[in-house]
């Protein structure tokens, strides 16, 4: 495996654990949800006490995160790009 192909794998499992961290929110919402139900106040209680601005946050971070993912993929894809113009001058 040469060096693009080992970042690559990299960046890969790195937004495969961006997106379980997505699921661990949505189930954390999901089950607000359904306390909610159960209790009409749940929601009030999740707001009061930071869940929501925690949940927000942790969002805007998996974004930040996939953005900056993003990137390293578009520069390894560059030098790729970059390696095969000079592959095929040669």
């Amino acid at each position: 495996m040469n060096k693009n192909s080992k970042e690559i794998f990299e960046k890969a499992k790195q937004v495969l654990a961006k997106a379980e961290h997505e699921d661990l929110l949505l189930n954390y919402l999901d089950c607000v949800m359904k306390d909610k139900r159960r209790d009409p106040f749940a929601v009030d209680f999740f707001i009061k006490n930071g869940g929501l601005s925690s949940v927000y946050d942790n969002i805007a971070n998996i974004k930040d995160e996939l953005i900056a993912i993003s990137n390293e993929l578009t520069e390894i894809s560059d030098e790729l790009e970059e390696e095969d113009e000079w592959k095929q001058m040669i």
